[in-house]
């Protein structure tokens, strides 16, 4: 809490699932929030006003809009969150996503390098940065790949970033998170929120796959402390530069048991219907969280079903919940 009083922290991508939860972290541990968001968004309806709170419109995509943000309002900490971040829209608009994921990375690392007094930064990166391979868990030292535009554009992001930290001596260091999830996430296409939705609805959800795949569920509130911890022994410690983590629950948990667990949780007669058709992603994902604990102190705390019991009470209680949610009017197809 002490580390963060009256600093300033420029957050990117401000207005999204984790952004909106990492600025109510900062603004808690009396930090003041640059919070960014895209011109013209509607964003952080859940954030509680501050007077520690300044919200700015820009694009990262927009270098000169960057280095403004970070020199006029005296930013000492970034954490770079914003990007195109559905795979599914990699593969209709590859070119924004790549466009806003790498040059976005960019932009914000090249205005923290021109920047005095320095800036240090955190770049949000991916488990799905990973090359995958026969790994189903992944370290640190796993190799970088990616195989569809979303990944591709993680992974250059990351290495990006490492670079910067390596010529440029930039206070850097990497957050690959797994899949996040919890209250305020009502992305349909993601699986949990998607189920959840569906099941409110009366609606049978849809698998894509035989329902076997294993990922990796991280609850947002502790991949926020993830972020905090990252950034506050990324000050202190030289050696960090350039060093990336893991953050997630080092457990798979198969999709089909996902969906059964939430559909368990929300009292519901429905079953899944699953396809087995796709074949697009049926790898297991697991992240080794070790260096994360060994180096930060840093440890999951939210159980799988802690978690989903939270984010299920969110869906339940948010305005509007009797209406049919958006999306599901038919069946959900979920992976």
């Amino acid at each position: 809490m002490e580390f963060w009083q009256d600093r300033t922290a420029l957050i990117t991508g401000a207005g999204g699932f984790l952004g909106s939860r990492l600025t109510e972290g900062l603004l808690r541990r009396g930090a003041k929030v640059v919070a960014l968001i895209r011109p013209g968004s509607v964003a952080l309806r859940s954030v509680e006003a501050s007077r520690r709170l300044q919200v700015v419109e820009g694009d990262v995509t927009d270098f000169a809009r960057m280095a403004q943000v970070v020199r006029e309002y005296g930013v000492g900490h970034v954490f770079h969150l914003a990007g195109q971040a559905v795979v599914d829209v990699g593969m209709r608009h590859p070119l924004t996503t790549l466009e806003t994921n790498i040059r976005g990375t960019c932009n914000i690392l090249e205005a923290c390098r021109e920047s005095s007094p320095r800036v240090s930064v955190v770049i949000a990166s991916s488990d799905r940065a990973y090359r995958r391979d026969d790994v189903s868990s992944f370290a640190e030292t796993t190799p970088l790949q990616g195989g569809n535009p979303y990944d591709v554009s993680k992974a250059c992001a990351d290495l990006i970033a490492q670079s910067y930290a390596t010529a440029f001596n930039l206070p850097v260091a990497i957050a690959r998170c797994s899949c996040l999830y919890g209250p305020g996430d009502v992305n349909a296409s993601r699986l949990i929120p998607g189920v959840i939705q569906s099941a409110a609805a009366g609606v049978a959800p849809i698998i894509r796959s035989d329902g076997t795949p294993r990922c990796d569920y991280l609850y947002v509130e502790d991949a926020v402390r993830g972020f905090l911890a990252l950034a506050e022994t990324l000050w202190a410690t030289p050696s960090l530069r350039g060093e990336p983590f893991n953050f997630g629950s080092g457990v798979g948990t198969p999709v089909l048991d996902v969906v059964r667990s939430i559909l368990t949780l929300m009292n519901s007669g429905l079953n899944p219907v699953v396809l087995g058709s796709s074949r697009r992603d049926t790898q297991h994902r697991m992240l080794c969280t070790d260096k994360a604990r060994r180096e930060l102190g840093w440890a999951p705390s939210i159980s799988f079903e802690q978690g989903l019991c939270r984010t299920i009470s969110w869906h339940l209680t948010r305005e509007n919940s009797q209406a049919t949610p958006a999306g599901v009017e038919r069946r959900v197809a979920l992976s």
